[in-house]
């Protein structure tokens, strides 16, 4: 049982580390595109907008995150509720403390790259398998 237990560690470190790479160069892939890559929000309206309701912000919220993260998850993992990379936009969407904005594009994809990780290992039971 004690053999098995280490075979498991050993195992998660190896998993950890590849989702280490995995974040790593979603990061750089994010910095490259916020480079090389126009924003969207650079284009001006001269139109005033109406301010969303507080019960359509977060669906606002959500679909302009969704957005952004789709070419990095693919649509299928973004609406499997169960998948880490749903939970992680929804946490980011509705939940998250420190609201990054959609438009700092950097620092919401390395955010949601964290937040899918997180979920990916268990969330706050990822201790407990060993």
């Amino acid at each position: 049982n004690e053999s098995k237990c280490l075979k498991k560690r050993r195992r998660d470190k190896v998993a950890l580390g590849v989702v280490a790479i995995v974040v790593i160069l979603l990061g750089v892939a994010a910095a490259l595109a916020a480079i090389y890559v126009p924003s969207s929000s650079s284009q001006s309206s001269s139109s005033p907008q109406e301010e969303p309701s507080p019960a359509n912000a977060a669906s606002d919220r959500f679909k302009a995150l969704r957005a952004l993260f789709l070419p990095f998850s693919g649509p299928a993992k973004l609406e499997d509720i169960s998948s880490p990379q749903y939970q992680a936009l929804k946490w980011l969407a509705d939940t998250d403390g420190y609201n990054v904005s959609v438009q700092d594009e950097m620092a919401a994809t390395q955010r949601y790259a964290l937040a899918t990780f997180y979920f990916a290992t268990g969330g706050i039971h990822w201790f407990d398998n060993c």
